[in-house]
């Protein structure tokens, strides 16, 4: 009977803690997603600030490593082909 009880509740307090730890990931991915939204909209109006291409120019996006593509200026390129 008392190892019953006893099972139970290390049962319950097992569960509690799966479901803590099961909110605190994703609270951090969260987190995540709003860090990268955020880095998004600021190469966003990087962007648009920059003054338009030369008629006849292409931009193109090259990506080379997961930092460079959050640096607005590392990963836009402009081609004339005049």
């Amino acid at each position: 009977m008392l190892h019953q009880f006893l099972k139970e509740e290390e049962d319950a307090r097992l569960a509690s803690l799966r479901e803590k730890e099961k909110g605190t990931m994703i609270a951090r991915e969260m987190k995540n997603i709003q860090d990268q939204i955020s880095s998004l909209t600021e190469n966003l109006i990087a962007l648009e600030q920059k003054p338009p291409p030369k008629k006849g120019a292409a931009i193109t996006h090259k990506l080379k490593t997961p930092r460079q593509a959050t640096e607005p200026s590392a990963h836009w390129q402009i081609h004339s082909w005049s």
